[in-house]
């Protein structure tokens, strides 16, 4: 059984801990072991959800992607936010009053990607930054649709990234915290031998980098 995975490898994004609504997990036991799982809830466990392949949020992502690269940081900027949040919000007391009994929360409410409780993003000013930040918000609207590798990989090509600044490193921990192994340095996955017996006509790609 997998778990979701959070700030793993140095570089992994905080899918769990950040508390985003747009990767929301439950916490299950396997049986026979103590082990606690972070299991996604965006689909049905069963398999019986449908699986998004493409959308109007993943156009507006690439839409952001291509004014920042042009330069235009702002508009940039209004198109992730128009995703995150229509910029009206209602707000209730917060949820421990002990703190500060006049505190309030702020529940913002959802943008044009239809979840609420994303709060606008500021502009970090600085390009890496953006670039950073842009992928994150990939990472988090297109969670569990298979994009992630591939802008892995993107980061390095297009933007002149190094693998170890982009990629896991260091050692890997399985669930539960014991040391199983470290991270390798491949950026993609092997064509298994069966595929290639299977179709003789395809002979694998000579490039494993980026």
């Amino acid at each position: 059984m997998l778990t979701v995975a959070d700030q793993q490898g140095q570089h992994g994004l905080d899918y769990i801990t950040s508390g985003d609504p747009r990767t929301p997990t439950q916490s299950l036991h396997r049986a026979f072991e103590t082990t606690l799982f972070q299991v996604p809830t965006a689909y049905a466990g069963d398999g019986s959800g449908q699986l998004v392949l493409a959308s109007g949020v993943e156009a507006r992502l690439i839409e952001a992607e291509a004014v920042l690269r042009a330069g235009d940081a702002t508009t940039w900027l209004a198109k992730l936010n128009a995703l995150r949040t229509d910029s009206t919000f209602d707000t209730q007391p917060t949820a421990d009053p002990a703190d500060d009994p006049a505190a309030v929360d702020t529940l913002w409410h959802a943008g044009t990607g239809g979840v609420p409780g994303l709060r606008p993003l500021a502009d970090p000013g600085i390009d890496t930054a953006q670039v950073s930040l842009l992928f994150r918000e990939r990472a988090f609207w297109l969670f569990l649709t298979g994009h992630r590798q591939g802008d892995l990989r993107r980061l390095i090509r297009q933007y002149g990234r190094s693998q170890v600044d982009v990629y896991p490193a260091g050692q890997y921990s399985i669930v539960g915290g014991a040391v199983n192994s470290s991270y390798g340095t491949d950026v993609t996955l092997p064509i298994p031998e069966e595929e290639r017996v299977r179709n003789p006509q395809f002979t694998g790609c000579a490039s494993r980098g980026s």
